[in-house]
Formats: structure tokens, C-alpha cells, sequence
């Protein structure tokens, strides 16, 4: 029964997730950066980069502060594990937001993952 259920949920994530996304005009770049080998040599840790492109979610922006006389926005953005690899997003990752003729490189601040036995929706929080 878990087993279907999840099944069902990771579906209706799915099949909402692309119906929203598609009826927005604004799409994203989601770029996992991995820690791969140690570089002796060079001293230095090499980071394996995967991007994952014109992606469309839905984004909610939620929030704009003045801060040192900056303009700080918040998001919120819906991705389904299959739009990034099945990757579990972390705060080293990268999503740039291309909106309104503009790329904006955001920060991961929050990082929610609805699961089950498997994992059907992430919801992540940026600030650009």
C-alpha cells in the first residue's frame, strides 16, 4: 500500500510540477557540484560540475527586502527529482533563475524534500 501511494503522489508532484512550470515564462539552471578526487599534485579538492537546463518550475517569489541599500528577493522554487538526475539537492548547488530577459545566479537558503519510501517533490528556498 506505502509502495502505491507513493508511487501515486510521486506522479501528481510530477504532472503538477511540468502543468505550472509550462504556464510560466521564466525557466532555471540547476547545477550540482560534486566533490570529486583530491588532487595531490595541486593540493585541491576537484568539483565535478553537472547543469541541468531550461528548466521550467513553478517559482513563487515571496519576499523583497532593502538591505544596505541592496535589493534582497526571495523564492521559492517546486522541482521533481527526474528535472535534476534524481540528484538530493544540497546548499552547494547553483540555480540561476533566467526571468524577465535576465540570468540572476541565486543562494540555497532551505532545502524541504517530500518523501515517502521515495522521493517525489523538493522544494527549495533561494535569495538573489
Amino acid at each position: 500500500m506505502a509502495g502505491a501511494l507513493d508511487t501515486a503522489f510521486k506522479a501528481i508532484a510530477k504532472q503538477v510540477v511540468s502543468d505550472l512550470g509550462t504556464a510560466l515564462d521564466t525557466t532555471i539552471t540547476y547545477t550540482v557540484n560534486s566533490k570529486g578526487s583530491y588532487n595531490v599534485a595541486a593540493g585541491k579538492q576537484l568539483i565535478t560540475t553537472t547543469s541541468y537546463s531550461d528548466i521550467k518550475v513553478p517559482i513563487e517569489f515571496i519576499q523583497t527586502d532593502q538591505v544596505d541599500n541592496r535589493e534582497l528577493r526571495s523564492a521559492k522554487l517546486y522541482i521533481t527529482p527526474n528535472l535534476i538526475g534524481d540528484h538530493q539537492p544540497t546548499f552547494q548547488d547553483e540555480i540561476t533563475l533566467s526571468y524577465a530577459g535576465s540570468n540572476v545566479t541565486t543562494q540555497i537558503t532551505d532545502i524541504e524534500t517530500l518523501k515517502g519510501g521515495q522521493v517525489y517533490l523538493h522544494t527549495i528556498r533561494v535569495r538573489f
